[in-house]
């Protein structure tokens, strides 16, 4: 937690959209799967 005070908002809004687009991306292969 201590390491988000050294980021920016940009930093942070940059990090979550890329752990949303990534948890997106294995869901639908979770989805796609057989």
């Amino acid at each position: 937690i201590v390491f988000y005070f050294r980021l920016s908002k940009d930093d942070i809004f940059e990090i979550h959209h890329q752990t949303t687009k990534f948890l997106a991306q294995q869901i639908d292969f979770e989805r796609l799967r057989p």
